[in-house]
This record gives structure tokens, sequence and C-alpha cells, in this order.
């Protein structure tokens, strides 16, 4: 492929975003290194790199682009970076872009602002069938209704970034794991700008189910995935504090409970311990706090005596057990517990500690 036809080798609709792109400047050329690779710097839903090897009689030897596009071997990106070295190669001055983008923001703002709703409606449907990015955002910024379809709304968000992430080939490299999850944390951040604490439980359990599920199909070597979950926890912490007390509180309470004692985490416990650690927060409440207790109770009866790993989970248990003794009482029932559990480090401190 060379740069004097490298139209005619290129998908149709590649081309045509390619093209915007390159018109609309948001394509940089960064640096040319001495073996004739040209690099650039992209902007998307993202900035991503774009590199390109030409060769003296405009050949294509190699490019490639960093961001999660996988349904062809040519981005967007590269194609608007085609378009730009064919335009620098030719030696075609840039200075007119240049300047034309510069005028272009309050021009367009003029234009704008004489269109009918219909027209700008329609604007941003065709930006947004050429960005699936951008549709995201409008629907995560713009989306309302009763709970039940804000729900799903963001049930098929959460579903299209796990989609357009995982490609064809079903997995997340560690190169994009960062974006992949920095699109996850929008949707986190609407969790915690919504004012029914019920869809927001419900909003921050769903995207910590699919966090989790997301080890499965992503390299985290960065922890990407792992600093997902802590923020969510976090979120549904904050969720349950603002919701202890209130007349929602019992809704909340009962789907972090159902959260908690289902096999969701299966082989991710900490997990679990965390969302039950969470409850406490409505322990002050006798019926909640004993709703709490039976459930601890009930997986500690479901832990094998000599597995190594159960003794870990179960001293965990334990330790919330006692929590909820020693702060609520009966006092005796704490102390009992800490005689009869004294072989567990843990809970042997927090015993110790309140002697």
């Amino acid at each position: 492929m060379n740069l004097s036809n490298f139209k005619s080798a290129i998908d149709a609709a590649i081309l045509d975003r390619g093209h915007d792109c390159y018109i609309d400047g948001r394509l940089e050329h960064i640096e040319t290194n001495a073996g004739n690779k040209y690099f650039f710097q992209a902007e998307g839903t993202d900035f991503y790199e774009v590199w390109v090897e030409i060769k003296e009689d405009g050949e294509i030897a190699d490019s490639e682009c960093d961001c999660p596009y996988n349904y062809g071997p040519i981005c967007k990106h590269q194609a608007a970076a085609f378009y730009q070295l064919a335009e620098m190669l030719d030696g075609v001055k840039q200075e007119h872009r240049a300047m034309k983008k510069t005028e272009k923001v309050p021009a367009l703002e003029e234009v704008l602002a004489d269109l009918s709703k219909e027209e700008l409606v329609q604007i941003l449907l065709e930006a947004a069938y050429y960005d699936e990015g951008l549709e995201r955002k409008l629907l995560l910024k713009y989306v309302k209704g009763d709970s039940k379809q804000e729900l799903k709304a963001f049930k098929k968000l959460i579903k299209e970034i796990v989609r357009e992430y995982k490609g064809r080939d079903g997995f997340i490299t560690s190169r994009n794991a960062g974006r992949f999850t920095v699109e996850l944390e929008t949707v986190l951040e609407k969790a915690g700008d919504v004012s029914d604490p019920e869809l927001a439980a419900d909003i921050s359990l769903l995207l910590l189910e699919e966090a989790k599920a997301s080890f499965q199909y992503t390299d985290d070597s960065d922890g990407d995935v792992g600093f997902l979950i802590k923020g969510t926890l976090e979120k549904i912490e904050e969720i349950a504090m603002d919701a202890a007390g209130s007349d929602q509180g019992e809704v909340v309470f009962y789907k972090l409970l159902k959260a908690a004692n289902s096999n969701m985490f299966e082989g991710w416990d900490e997990f679990q311990i965390d969302l039950l650690q969470i409850c406490l927060i409505f322990a002050s409440t006798d019926y909640y706090r004993e709703q709490l207790r039976n459930i601890i109770e009930s997986q500690l009866l479901r832990e094998a005596p000599d597995d190594r790993y159960s003794k870990y989970r179960k001293e965990n248990l334990l330790q919330l057990l006692y929590q909820l003794l020693d702060q609520y009482g009966p006092a005796e029932e704490a102390m009992s517990l800490c005689r009869s559990t004294c072989t567990f480090p843990l809970l042997e401190s927090s015993c110790w500690r309140n002697i």
C-alpha cells in the first residue's frame, strides 16, 4: 500500500472516519525519527498514539495505533495519519488548516445557534453513529426514565464497553486495560450522581460484578481492574452511609446483604467480606443486625475446617462477627467468641485491644 493509492486499499467506512479525523484537526504530528517513522497523537474517546513507517517511494512499510479497534487491519486514526502524511510529503503547508481550525470554534458556535432542535438532534445522531464513545457519554449524562429503564440503559452501556474493548479476540490486553477501566469508571461516577440510593446501589453492584468478571478476560498486570473494584466498593460504602437511617435504608441494606450472600463472588471471597463489612453500617438497627449476624454465622458453618484458604476466610468472618458483638452486644458472647477462637491471630489481636 502506497500513500498515492491507500484510499483504494482501505474499507470505505474507515476511510471516511479517518478523513473526518484528519480534516477536523484531531491528529497531531509529534515527531519523525531517522528511520522514516512518523509519530502522531490522535484525539478520540481518548488520546491514542499512531506511528507509520514510510519508504522513500511512499510505500507504507508498517503502521500501528494503540486504540482498541479490532475489526480490521487499519483503524480510522491510521487512515487519518495516511491523509496527513500524503499532505506533508507533498510539501503542502499546514498554516492554512491550522488557521482554519483556530477560526472554526466561534464559527461553529454561531452556526449551531441558528439551527433548529431537530437539526441539532440529527447532527448528534450522526456524530454518535461514527463515535461509540460519544454515544455512551451522551447516554450516561442525559439518560432519563424510571429506575428500571435507567438500570436497563446502564446494563446495555456496560455490555457495549466490554464488547468494544474485548474485540474479536475476546481479551483485553494490558495496553488497553487502563482505557477500559476508565470508561467503566464513568458509569461509577454516574452512580454517584444518582439521587435514588436504590438505583445507585443497583448500578454499583452491576459494575462490581462486571469488574470482578473482567479478571477472566483482562490482563490486569498494572492493577487497573483492581483499582476499579476498590473505587466501586468505596462508592457502595458511600451509598450505604447516605441510605442508613433514611426511608430507603432497608432496600439498600437487603440489596447489599443479598449480593454478599450470593455466588456472585465465587473465587473472590475478599469482595464478599468487603460487602459484609459495609453492611455493618446498618447494624445499629436491631433487625438489620440480626439479619447480618445470621448471614455471617451461616457462612461460617459452610467453611471446611481443615482447608487452608477456608481458614483465612473463616478468620475474616469471625472478625466481622466479633465487631458486631463487641459494638452492640451481648458482651459475654463477644468474650466467649474470643476465648473459643484464640488460634486466629487477627481476632486475637482485636480481643486484646478491647480487654
